[in-house]
């Protein structure tokens, strides 16, 4: 379940991720510096949610925020979405607003 913060730092990233092509990088696990560096989802989500840095394991660290057990249970829900996001801007964030609405409606179906 994802707390209010949580789904607004996904849908930031998302947007972020959509209008910023240079900025997502599939590969770029690290913190990014500023709104101009680039991360993958999972580390522009943890930028959105001012976690600290971690320089070696900050993507896993967000995966666990968000209740994975790590970085390849977080990447295989959003495959299961669409497994065809790793390298597309556009389709990254529609999967990314499709996973922040899906938590969603399991808190609200409860």
């Amino acid at each position: 379940m994802l707390t209010n913060q949580e789904y607004r730092a996904i849908r930031r990233a998302a947007r972020h991720i959509e209008r910023s092509k240079k900025r997502f990088d599939f590969w770029g696990s690290a913190r990014p510096a500023d709104i101009n560096g680039v991360g993958c989802p999972a580390a522009w989500i943890g930028f959105f949610l001012d976690m600290p840095n971690d320089l070696y394991e900050f993507a896993a660290l967000v995966a666990k925020r968000l209740g994975f057990r790590d970085l390849l249970s977080f990447l295989q829900e959003l495959d299961a979405i669409d497994n065809d996001w790793h390298y597309n801007n556009r389709k990254a964030a529609k999967v990314l607003r499709q996973f922040a609405d899906n938590q969603r409606s399991k808190v609200n179906v409860k």
